[in-house]
C-alpha cells in the first residue's frame, strides 16, 4: 500500500510519496494564437493546418488536420505565431474555455486567437501531460468578466503533481488502452443516436406527405420536393392556414418587464425548445420581439440550415427572436400539431432551405415562407396521422435519452478514471 502526504490546498487530494508538485509555469510556457484574416481563409491544403476551437472538440486526443491550411511563407508574412508539433491546444475564451478542450498537435500548427498552446519545457511524456491537464478545468481561473476568459497568471502558477517519468509512461499505456475502449463505446452511441434520429425524421416526413394508409390510390402533385400524394389530399399555400407574426412587443413597453426569451440556438428539430433567457426589456436584445400564443409554430427564417422549429406549448411570457417567422394555424384549417410535423419534415425543411439566400448565412424572407404549399389531408386524418407520430416519435425519443444518458455515465467514467489514474489514487 502506497504512503501518501497531504496537500494544504489543491484539486489533486493526497498523492503518492513518489508524486512531486510542479508550478504549471516550470513544466509550460503558453504561447497565444492569431486572428485569422477572412480573405486568407479557405485553402484546403498547406504546410501549416490553422486550427479553430471546431477543429478540437472531437473526443479523440490528437489533432494533425483542419478546415483550413496557410504555407509557413503566409506564416512569416503574416507574423503568425507557428505551434511547435506534440503541444497541447486549448480554447482560452468564451464558450471554448468552458468546454475545456484539448488536443495534442501531431504537426506544427496555427491557432486562432480564442486558442492558446501549452509548450512544454521538460522532459515529460506529453500525453500524460494530456491527460493530467484534462483533470484541470479553466474555469477555474476565469477572470470574472461577461466573456469567460482565461487569467495565465493564476493558471501558471497552480500546482501540477508529477510521478517519475516510468510512472508516467506507465499510466499513459494503460489509459491509452482503457480510455481507446471507453471512446469507442461513447461513439457507437452517438452514430446510433444519429440513426434513430434520421429514421424519425424519415418517419415523420413519410407519414406527413403520405398518410397511414399504405394501400392509398396516389397521384402526382406536380411538386418536386412532396412528389407523389394520396389522392383524396389537397394542396394549399401556407399564407391561408396560418396568421404570420401577429403580436410583436412595442418599443414602449415598460423597461422592467420580465420574460423569457429565445433565439434560434435555443431550438432544434427533435427537442424543441431547449433553453429560456430570463431578462428584463431594458436588457434585450433588439431582436427579442415576437410575442407567441400557446399553439403557434416557429420556424427559423435565418440560418434555415439549422432547421430550428418547434410547437409553443408553454407561451407564458415567451418572446422569441425576429429570426423567427410565428405561425398562428387557423383551427378550422389545419390541425396545429399536424402543421407543425410538417414544418419538421424534410420535405418542408428542404423546400425553406432551397429558397433561402446567402452562402454562410442562408436566410428566408417571412413572405417567400408563407407561400410554400402544403400537404392538408382531411381534419380527421390529420389528428390520426398526429396521434400516429407522437406515439412513434415518443418510442424513440425514449431509446435516444438512454443511448445519451450511457453517453453521459461513459464521460463521468471517463473522467473519474483519468483522476484516480494520474494522481496516483489507482493502482495499476
Amino acid at each position: 500500500m502506497n504512503r501518501t502526504k497531504e496537500i494544504d490546498f489543491n484539486w489533486f487530494g493526497t498523492l503518492s510519496t513518489n508524486w512531486q508538485l510542479f508550478r504549471i509555469k516550470d513544466i509550460f510556457r503558453i504561447k497565444g494564437g492569431n486572428g485569422f484574416p477572412d480573405k486568407e481563409q479557405g485553402r484546403e491544403a498547406g504546410e501549416l493546418p490553422f486550427l479553430k476551437n471546431s477543429d478540437i472538440n472531437s473526443p479523440f486526443y490528437f489533432v494533425d488536420s483542419a478546415n483550413n491550411y496557410l504555407d509557413k511563407e503566409d506564416a512569416t508574412r503574416l507574423k503568425l505565431n507557428i505551434i511547435p508539433k506534440n503541444s497541447i491546444i486549448m480554447g482560452k475564451i468564451g464558450e471554448s474555455l468552458k468546454k475545456n478542450h484539448r488536443k495534442i498537435n501531431l504537426c506544427d500548427c496555427l491557432i486562432d486567437n480564442n486558442m492558446q498552446a501549452l509548450i512544454t519545457k521538460s522532459d515529460d511524456n506529453i500525453k500524460f501531460l494530456n491527460y493530467i491537464s484534462r483533470c484541470i478545468d479553466m474555469a477555474w481561473f476565469d477572470n470574472g468578466g461577461t466573456v469567460p476568459s482565461v487569467n495565465n497568471q493564476l493558471f501558471l502558477y497552480s500546482w501540477l503533481p508529477l510521478p517519475p517519468l516510468s510512472t508516467q509512461n506507465r499510466i499513459v499505456a494503460y489509459l491509452d488502452k482503457k480510455i481507446a475502449i471507453i471512446n469507442h463505446q461513447i461513439e457507437a452511441n452517438k452514430k446510433a443516436i444519429d440513426l434513430l434520429g434520421e429514421y424519425r425524421a424519415s418517419e415523420i416526413s413519410r407519414i406527413v406527405t403520405k398518410g397511414l394508409n399504405e394501400n392509398v390510390e396516389l397521384i402526382n402533385s406536380r411538386n418536386t420536393f412532396i412528389g407523389k400524394i394520396p389522392k383524396h389530399w389537397r394542396i394549399e399555400k401556407l399564407k391561408y392556414l396560418v396568421e404570420l407574426d401577429k403580436q410583436r412587443l412595442s418599443e414602449n413597453t415598460p423597461l422592467d418587464y420580465v420574460f423569457r426569451y429565445v433565439d434560434i440556438g435555443s431550438v432544434n428539430l427533435i427537442d424543441g425548445i431547449t433553453n429560456y433567457q430570463e431578462m428584463q426589456f431594458s436588457e434585450a436584445p433588439s431582436r427579442a420581439r415576437m410575442i407567441v400564443s400557446k399553439n403557434d409554430i416557429i420556424v427559423s427564417t435565418v440560418r434555415t440550415y439549422l432547421k430550428a422549429v418547434a410547437l409553443i406549448e408553454d407561451a407564458n411570457n415567451v418572446i422569441v427572436s425576429t429570426g423567427f417567422a410565428v405561425l398562428s394555424p387557423k383551427p378550422k384549417k389545419i390541425y396545429e400539431k399536424f402543421l407543425a410535423y410538417y414544418c419538421k419534415s424534410d420535405v418542408f425543411c428542404c423546400e425553406v432551405e432551397s429558397r433561402s439566400y446567402g452562402i454562410s448565412y442562408p436566410a428566408i424572407n417571412s413572405a417567400d415562407l408563407i407561400h410554400l404549399k402544403v400537404l392538408i389531408p382531411p381534419l380527421a386524418e390529420q389528428k390520426e396521422i398526429v396521434a400516429y407520430l407522437d406515439k412513434k416519435c415518443k418510442q424513440i425519443d425514449q431509446i435516444i435519452a438512454y443511448r445519451k444518458a450511457i453517453i453521459e455515465k461513459l464521460e463521468e467514467y471517463k473522467k473519474s478514471l483519468i483522476y484516480e489514474t494520474v494522481t496516483g489514487k489507482k493502482e495499476i
